[in-house]
């Protein structure tokens, strides 16, 4: 069964303690106002994933200077527009650093999940270990799914499959 439900991650009232299988975000958390906002999202998160939950959260993780944010920007985005690049470059310089993560995340420490740097230096992935069981169904909808995707959404999702251990082929 899926809900869908309009709220700030950083206050789920509306959803029940344990009520929730698995729990994904995908390049949002960045526009968070402050590592205090993670930090109170990842206790939401926790309080509403159902014992054996999982978690995928891959997002911007800040660089350490401008001049590396536009060079992988230019380099990630060279076939997008400038107000895009330069979108995405704001949000670069509004991520979290992987420190903050590491401690907004600590909530999590009994999920046993892991903070995960990808081949490209601006992502921070964090996700349980462990493998997400699918039913076959579920399976060939997924693969449909994918089927379809864009190709940068094919990317994310690649990712994805890789961190769960998700196969869906």
């Amino acid at each position: 069964n899926v809900k869908f439900l309009l709220s700030q991650v950083s206050d789920l009232r509306a959803v029940p303690n344990q009520a929730v299988d698995f729990v994904m975000s995908t390049m949002a958390l960045h526009h968070l106002e402050s590592s205090a906002g993670l930090q109170k999202s990842f206790v939401e998160v926790n309080r509403v994933l159902r014992p054996g939950g999982h978690i995928f959260i891959i997002d911007f993780s800040r660089m350490k200077n401008s001049i590396n944010m536009e060079i992988f920007v230019r380099s990630v985005a060279a076939s997008e527009n400038p107000v895009f690049q330069n979108d995405m470059i704001n949000s670069m310089r509004a991520a979290f650093a992987p420190e903050e993560f590491a401690q907004a995340s600590h909530v999590l420490r009994d999920r046993m999940i892991q903070i995960s740097r990808t081949p490209f230096p601006a992502i921070i992935v964090l996700h349980n270990q462990g493998k997400l069981s699918i039913s076959p169904e579920a399976r060939k909808a997924l693969r449909e799914h994918w089927r379809r995707l864009p190709r940068q959404q094919k990317v994310s999702s690649f990712m994805l499959r890789v961190m769960l251990g998700v196969d869906f082929w």
